[in-house]
């Protein structure tokens, strides 16, 4: 029963209509608490439940207000069938305009998608040239102070080259000064040497002669 009203009610958007038989084998009170039940667990109104007596045989008739109840019965049947109808065609135009709507929002999200990925592509690019240029101007500074320091090396070398030659020019003349000294300091004891040496051999000479007695002549030597 269950699953028939959420059918019923799925389908056509309305609760089912009930029809409740063999009213002469039931009590009122029964009769009212198939309707309280329908109500209460199935949400079905009082309006909605037909209670009629069975027509087992031609010779029955049927009690009075029987077939104003069919009718009512009928015409309810036939409300449910054209609502049902109309809930269906809402239904399905609903369902309709969904699809559409859902088409339109797709398209929107896809083109807001694609707007985004161009952007996104885009500052990408952007990113990437100035990337690229800081890159550049990174590798020619790089190769600029490696130029300078290259011609600063090459100076450095050439300065440390001529303060080099330049000192050994200075122990050079030093050395040669220290020579020139020393060859004249050693020329000055030969000469003087020298001298004592003829002296001696004068002095020798007049010691002889005066030995002898004989006139003598002391001869002085200068060297030039």
């Amino acid at each position: 029963m269950q699953n028939l009203v959420k059918t019923c009610n799925k389908e056509t958007g309305r609760k089912p209509s009930v029809v409740v038989t063999h009213k002469d084998q039931m009590t009122k009170d029964q009769i009212e608490k198939i309707k309280s039940q329908l109500e209460k667990e199935h949400g079905i109104g009082r309006e909605r439940v037909f209670v009629i007596r069975n027509k087992t045989d031609i010779d029955t008739c049927l009690e009075a207000g029987s077939k104003s109840r069919l009718l009512d019965f009928l015409e309810r049947c036939i409300a449910d069938g054209k609502a049902g109808c109309s809930f269906h065609n809402q239904k399905e135009k609903r369902h309709e305009i969904r699809v559409e709507y859902k088409k339109k929002v797709d398209a929107h999200k896809a083109a807001a998608k694609k707007k985004r990925n161009a952007e996104a592509i885009e500052v990408a690019a952007q990113e990437l040239e100035l990337v690229r240029s800081v890159q550049e101007k990174l590798n020619l500074e790089i190769a600029t102070n490696k130029e300078k320091a290259l011609v600063d090396i090459e100076e450095a070398v050439k300065n440390d080259e001529r303060k080099h030659l330049q000192n050994m020019q200075k122990e050079e003349q030093k050395n040669y000064a220290a020579l020139q000294k020393l060859e004249k300091e050693n020329e000055l004891k030969l000469m003087k040497h020298a001298a004592e040496m003829e002296a001696q051999e004068i002095a020798k000479v007049v010691e002889r002669l005066a030995k002898k007695g004989g006139p003598f002549m002391h001869v002085q030597m200068k060297r030039k």
